[in-house]
């Protein structure tokens, strides 16, 4: 076990919530039951429920006498509804060694914080990325790490990047060194630069890609970032992060594999969620056109990795004027092994095909997930 201050805790788990509606009961009862004894002051867990926007009693009323008590209430009022907010002051109330992020809808496998923290005491770990599920027990299939790769983990290398949600278990010392903070001006994507900034540093980052991890559940009725946004917002992390001085800073390899996640998950992910047409206007068309330009613009050659299909869409988002056949003809889904579109597996440069990020090596790591 870690030595940790006098009177301190040794892992600070910190759940924001928004509404007396979520069900927060489930996830601190998780953390009961995460193999760690409820010791916070003498090097055990502290529960940390940051109410946001919320008045702590109503907050209060909506867990069960078993576990009212074990958890500490904080207060937080602030314009976003972005868990930005709540997230750094949780961050910023922490006395603990480790600090550990819990969604109040999800929940902790049994012994999961116990898990985490020896794999971090063994290796000086910075930073635990966990294994994450769905409550059907399906694996969120990022990051994507060399084969058999757990231990001493690179960003770019093991593709950490395709995972900027903050699970898992941090060092509030090295976050703390390095001056991290979620972007509170941005709608969604709040953690990007956040892991961004972890990954391509020196932090000492280790796996745990089997079970007990973290779940995500998906039973909540009020997601806070449910409804459609206009696709500027959606895609203002993006712009923000490739402004940065920091992103700058990078390498040439490392803003382009930045770039090449960024249009595939976060630009063509935004078009597929509008592929009804209705949801386009000329507006929203231009502006999807505008912030294209923009993320590619800090990595030209970040689209030669994209598959053929993903290409063609990216044409279609940067060419404002086009028509909707375009979206309505997309469809970047892989519904099985044997139902495979070469145009899908093939990249846009023939000469990146075999590269990390191209998409026949993507898939294939994809496939060792379990």
């Amino acid at each position: 076990m870690a030595s940790t201050p006098h009177g301190e805790p040794l892992v600070d788990v910190v759940i924001p919530v928004h509404s007396d509606a979520r069900p927060l009961e489930r996830a601190i009862r998780s953390v009961v039951d995460g193999g760690l004894p409820l010791a916070p002051h003498s090097g055990g867990v502290r529960i940390t429920v940051v109410c946001h926007n919320v008045a702590p009693e109503r907050i209060r009323a909506s867990i069960s006498p078993p576990y009212r008590d074990l958890a500490r209430l904080l207060e937080l009022h602030d314009p976003h509804r972005s868990p930005a907010g709540p997230r750094n002051h949780g961050l910023r109330s922490s006395t603990a060694t480790y600090v550990s992020f819990l969604d109040s809808d999800d929940y902790f496998q049994p012994g999961a914080l116990a898990r985490w923290v020896a794999v971090a005491e063994r290796h000086g770990s910075d930073f635990v990325i966990p294994r994450v599920e769905d409550d059907r027990g399906h694996a969120l299939r990022s990051p994507l790490p060399r084969f058999l790769r757990k231990r001493k983990v690179d960003g770019l290398k093991d593709r950490l990047f395709y995972r900027t949600v903050m699970f898992g278990l941090h060092r509030r010392e090295f976050t703390r060194a390095k001056q991290l903070s979620f972007n509170c001006n941005v709608v969604t994507g709040e953690d990007l630069e956040f892991g961004l900034r972890i990954y391509f540093s020196d932090a000492r980052i280790d796996c745990v890609p089997t079970a007990p991890g973290y779940v995500l559940s998906d039973d909540a009725t009020d997601r806070v970032r449910a409804a459609p946004r206009p696709v500027r917002e959606d895609l203002q992390a993006c712009c923000s992060l490739v402004a940065n001085p920091w992103f700058r800073r990078l390498s040439e390899s490392e803003r382009t594999a930045i770039v090449v996640k960024l249009i595939r998950v976060h630009v063509l992910g935004a078009v597929s969620d509008r592929r009804a047409s209705d949801l386009w206007t000329g507006e929203e068309r231009r502006d999807l056109s505008c912030v294209s330009s923009e993320i590619l613009g800090a990595a030209p050659h970040a689209r030669h990795y994209l598959s053929v299909a993903e290409d063609r869409l990216l044409s279609w988002a940067l060419d404002a004027s086009a028509t909707d056949d375009g979206i309505r003809r997309s469809d970047l889904s892989q519904h099985s092994v044997l139902h495979l579109r070469w145009d899908l597996l093939v990249a846009a440069s023939p000469r990146c095909s075999l590269s990390r990020d191209a998409p026949l090596r993507m898939f294939l790591a994809k496939a060792l997930v379990r």
